[in-house]
């Protein structure tokens, strides 16, 4: 079937590989969309044109730390440079939960995870945001009951709840870290008159972290910086290993974390105080990154 452009009603749910992972906080993309060709012109003043191939467009998923393990070891096996492709579906429901359409997608990768601003100063809902690269989107009516787990309750994740732990470093005073995200490129075979791309997963990128963080708590980042930049002892040896930790509301239970390792420090900013607490901001490059998330 066609692409429509979905209403809006209940929670959308995801599927993959057949097995429900719980709601969505969000849905976007995932529309069919054919490329237009050109043909040269000729005698005619006007250029000829027709349809090629077709085109599946990224699905953009919201997700929380809610949602079921399995859509988080399809992104830690990407992370780890094991990423495979994946069928599922995205369900949308109306209000009162009940199944009304299904986009099913076939073999898709993962192509960007995105971890949200952490920021000790907010009281809002966060969520990762995932991108799909599908080879294949088809539009169907939905039929059972896909809805009945929509409404179970997820664990409730603020951007607030966390923590960072780095070798060696004082970080309890760490009040932001900045939105980052891991991006894998995909590499698609048109080779041939195909009207749909095969596609397999290319490089993993782990991007930089910039980290904020009370004055107090300089001595032992300035001391870093001083022997890993300043004076150039920065061999794999001096750079640190730790993890971003995603806590409950008590602060206490881990919901989920981000290991970080081999990270390497090459910036340290003062910057200006606007509420009478001095703070400072330290760039980091991180090497690699892995996924990890609770099972209770």
């Amino acid at each position: 079937m066609g692409s429509v452009p979905r209403s809006v009603g209940g929670p959308s749910l995801l599927e993959l590989d057949g097995a429900q992972t719980g709601a969505l906080k969000s849905v976007d993309g995932g529309e069919i969309v054919a490329e237009v060709v050109v043909e040269p012109i000729g005698q005619e003043p006007f250029a000829k044109k027709h349809l090629g191939g077709v085109r599946y467009e990224e699905l953009v998923l919201g997700l929380d730390l809610g949602t079921a393990g399995t859509v988080f070891t399809w992104i830690a096996e990407s992370w780890n440079g094991r990423a495979k492709p994946c069928d599922g579906a995205i369900v949308e429901t109306d209000a009162k939960l009940a199944p009304k359409a299904r986009r099913e997608f076939r073999r898709a990768l993962i192509t960007e995870t995105t971890i949200p601003t952490l920021d000790a100063a907010s009281k809002a809902p966060a969520q990762l945001t995932v991108k799909l690269a599908p080879e294949e989107i088809t539009r169907k009516k939905a039929g059972g009951a896909g809805g009945q787990k929509a409404g179970a309750r997820q664990k409730q994740w603020l951007a607030s709840n966390f923590r960072l732990e780095l070798d060696g470093l004082e970080t309890k005073t760490v009040t932001r870290i900045d939105a980052f995200t891991v991006k894998q490129t995909i590499a698609a075979d048109d080779v041939g008159d195909v009207r749909i791309s095969r596609r397999e997963p290319g490089k993993l990128e782990f991007p930089n972290l910039r980290v904020t963080f009370g004055q107090a708590s300089l001595q032992t980042w300035a001391d870093w910086f001083e022997d890993f930049v300043v004076k150039g002892d920065n061999g794999d040896d001096k750079e640190k290993n730790g993890a971003i930790v995603f806590l409950d509301a008590t602060l206490k239970q881990e919901l989920g974390r981000v290991e970080l390792k081999n990270v390497g420090i090459f910036a340290l900013r003062r910057q200006p105080s606007t509420d009478q607490v001095a703070r400072v901001t330290a760039e980091l490059y991180v090497e690699s990154m892995e996924l990890k998330w609770s099972a209770s």
